[in-house]
């Protein structure tokens, strides 16, 4: 059962969707390491815009996803790869 939940939303800079593209791609088998993350999936929404959704058992675990590798690459990446800053809900 899904406890908690957070949807990321992610805008590519110009020109660099492919780049994001393969970045979430890459992301994948990291949270797959990551046992209280039971879901994620990454989509694209529109040009140049991407989602993420990640379900997790609890909100312990949502914490720990949050200052996990897996954040920190995505927020590493921001600098470079977004137009704007990542919008979590």
């Amino acid at each position: 059962m899904l406890k908690s939940g957070l949807v990321v939303r992610l805008e590519a800079a110009p020109g660099k969707e492919a780049e994001v593209e393969r970045l979430l791609t890459a992301l994948l088998t990291r949270v797959q390491r990551e046992a209280g993350t039971l879901v994620w999936f990454a989509t694209r929404i529109g040009p140049g815009k991407f989602a993420i959704f990640n379900g997790f058992r609890d909100s312990t675990a949502r914490n720990a996803h949050l200052v996990g590798e897996v954040a920190a690459r995505l927020r590493e990446a921001g600098e470079g790869l977004l137009a704007k800053p990542l919008v979590l809900e």
